[in-house]
């Protein structure tokens, strides 16, 4: 088969049919996109064109409660500001790590109903300018072209209301976060599933035996394998070849790539999938 451009190659994903390989998308920090730029990647260079990867682009959509951003304190070491989504963050400006959450506007069902009243539509959700200015540059390149919005466990329980509060509504109010998931959510349907995350228990194997002719997947290598380059390519030889029986598999980590990773090692790992991915 001829090579097939990006959104040729992972639609056939979505529809359980054979490409020319399976096709291969992963995100690094920007702390490792700085040590490739230092080990020899073109400063300023796509590392998704450096390492030829598949091209996805993505337009999203503010889901949120739209409470107003701002920043409360910067500093030349961290930054304090608040979200669209109402939380209160610390990130700290020289170290790749995950946000300290000060503070949250929804903490129980009255705030919660509050800001659901503020989640309807209206037409600045959406940047259509940059959209209509991108749209046509990322057709011409092939790139597969996919909506972002903010929703789920994960993104609720850290970023909207707190992992602990969370915990405990599990316990003695299910139904509030019942109704926090539902919430845009009853209607979709589900294709693929992202990121099989190993590490958190999750099963490619069992994933892909009992699931793969409904659900097509993103992802399932252990991110923790990354500091053991042996184990992670006698991962990759396990998953690859059965991952991509029939289509309905994309390449990746079950995470971001950590700057723990050297460019000649992500090089080596690209390498050997396009080869074992190919059909």
């Amino acid at each position: 088969m001829k090579p097939l451009k990006s959104d040729e190659r992972i639609s056939r994903v979505f529809n359980h049919k054979e490409a020319d390989r399976i096709p291969i998308y992963n995100e690094p920090w920007n702390s490792t996109i700085s040590r490739w730029e230092k080990e020899g990647m073109p400063k300023g260079m796509d590392y998704i064109d450096f390492f030829d990867l598949d091209k996805i682009r993505t337009f999203g959509v503010d889901n949120s409660p739209q409470y107003t951003a701002k920043t409360i304190e910067e500093t030349d070491v961290y930054h304090i500001y608040t979200t669209q989504w109402g939380a209160t963050l610390k990130q700290w400006k020289h170290a790749a790590s995950t946000p300290e959450f000060l503070d949250f506007t929804i903490k129980d069902p009255d705030t919660w109903k509050s800001a659901k009243e503020r989640m309807s539509f209206n037409k600045e959700r959406i940047n259509w300018k940059e959209l209509e200015e991108s749209y046509p540059k990322w057709a011409k390149e092939g790139a597969f072209i996919q909506f972002a919005g903010w929703f789920g466990f994960d993104i609720t329980h850290s970023w909207v209301v707190g992992t602990e509060r969370v915990l405990m509504a599990l316990c003695e109010n299910p139904e509030w976060l019942m109704d926090m998931f539902d919430t845009e959510l009853i209607e979709m349907g589900l294709d693929i599933l992202n990121p099989i995350e190993v590490k958190a228990g999750m099963d490619p194997y069992y994933l892909k035996k009992n699931y793969g002719d409904k659900l097509s997947f993103h992802g399932g290598l252990n991110a923790l394998l990354y500091s053991n380059p042996e184990e992670l390519h006698n991962e990759i030889e396990k998953l690859i070849p059965v991952m991509k029986e029939n289509g309905g598999f994309m390449f990746s980590s079950d995470h971001s790539v950590p700057d723990s990773v050297s460019l000649k090692e992500f090089g080596e790992i690209v390498a050997r999938a396009k080869e074992l991915g190919k059909y």
